[in-house]
């Protein structure tokens, strides 16, 4: 949906799925995050809207976060997906190093500790790595 600002009229309408919690924007790119988990990376050339590929995340009400040209997704039992934004590749998995469940992750923060950039991650627990 693109609204005009000058005229806030909608200038466009797009069906891009269900229940839809996060989206990015990125080279003309659209991203798309569905709370059932599906991740899906739109191309939105000349008003026409085409999905190029998708990915299936672990759900839930965790929303992903844009850091470095990676988009950081929640999976099952308590790890994060990182992937490539430009083409939903997987490039790695985080994976908390803790001996009691996290359960799942339910919120995904960039921070700056010491000059060092991190991914903050609250669990349905009530902890956080």
């Amino acid at each position: 949906m693109g609204i005009h600002l000058l005229t806030n009229r909608l200038q466009h309408k797009q069906k891009m799925g269900e229940s839809i919690q996060a989206v990015h924007y990125h080279d003309d790119n659209v991203i798309t995050h569905e709370k059932s988990g599906l991740v899906k990376l739109w191309s939105i050339r000349k008003s026409s809207y085409d999905v190029i590929e998708t990915y299936e995340s672990g759900g839930g009400y965790c929303k992903s976060i844009v850091l470095n040209n990676s988009l950081i997704v929640p999976q099952e039992n308590g790890a994060v997906d990182v992937l490539d934004i430009n083409n939903l590749k997987k490039i790695s998995q985080l994976v908390p190093e803790r001996e009691e469940p996290l359960g799942r992750v339910m919120c995904l923060q960039e921070v700056e500790i010491d000059g060092t950039i991190c991914i903050l991650g609250g669990y349905e627990t009530g902890r956080y790595t």
